[in-house]
């Protein structure tokens, strides 16, 4: 199940990336490029730290490149969501854009650290938990209050409830890419304050059989938000025209009431 919610994730992300790269060579849009090098990014990430596990017991070298390449992938992909967010969402704000510089400096300088202090310090595996959440739950809030200000403008008929639709997708797409880690940084946050070993370091089979209750939650969190993850980027992207009627028909019996 884990295989295959990771096989069409991955696919997802690659083939939204390449329309998006492509749209962005005939706009010229900043945010366009922005987003699908984020996504590419991310599909680039998950093959090469999918590849570092597989061949960490064949190849330990190549296991090692694999997963710092993978690494530095996220770093890509987690610096250009900073700059989408500041772009799309608040432009003008000098906030913003102390957030996408600051959070950008911040994620290649924790990387910086975990190649210097190693893989395996709790502390550094914190700070990289907690940087990579940033933009995704930024990104989580303002395609929420987006959802509810289109929201209020497609039932005086000044949106469109597709578009409207859309920014709510996005809300699930990256709250359910939040959560995990979130729950991942809160379990390693409470191992720091109480004292122990890392609670998600170890065989994925004893990790699962000994697992506390946190963990479990963890562990049935992962193909839920998978699946919601792709369900809504599909109808983010690829909408089948059925699924469009429905929102439009839905927004005009709300007009009519």
């Amino acid at each position: 199940m884990a295989t295959f919610i990771f096989v069409l994730i991955d696919t997802m992300l690659i083939a939204i990336a390449i329309r998006l790269l492509l749209l962005s060579q005939k706009t010229k849009a900043l945010a366009e490029r922005l987003i699908g090098i984020s996504f590419l990014s991310l599909a680039l990430m998950l093959l090469f730290r999918s590849g570092s596990m597989a061949t960490r017991f064949q190849d330990l070298g190549i296991s090692y490149f694999m997963l710092h390449t993978g690494n530095v992938l996220f770093c890509v992909a987690t610096v250009t969501l900073f700059f989408f967010n500041w772009n799309v969402f608040r432009p003008t704000e000098a906030w913003a854009r102390g957030l996408a510089l600051g959070g950008s400096a911040i994620t290649f300088a924790v990387y910086a650290a975990r190649m210097t202090l190693g893989e395996e310090q709790l502390e550094i595996k914190l700070m990289v938990n907690a940087v990579r959440i940033v933009p995704f739950l930024w990104a989580f809030f303002e395609t929420l209050r987006y959802h509810a200000m289109m929201r209020k403008r497609s039932r005086l008929g000044l949106g469109d409830p597709v578009v409207t639709n859309r920014f709510l997708l996005w809300a699930i797409w990256t709250g359910s890419v939040s959560i995990t880690p979130l729950l991942g940084l809160i379990l390693r946050t409470t191992v720091i304050v109480t004292g122990g070993a890392d609670p998600l370091e170890g065989d994925t089979a004893q990790l699962v059989q000994n697992a506390s209750a946190p963990l479990r939650i963890l562990f049935f969190l992962l193909p839920c938000t998978g699946v919601a993850a792709i369900a809504s980027l599909w109808l983010s992207f690829f909408p089948p025209p059925s699924y469009e009627r429905l929102l439009r028909r839905k927004m005009q019996e709300a007009r009519d009431q």
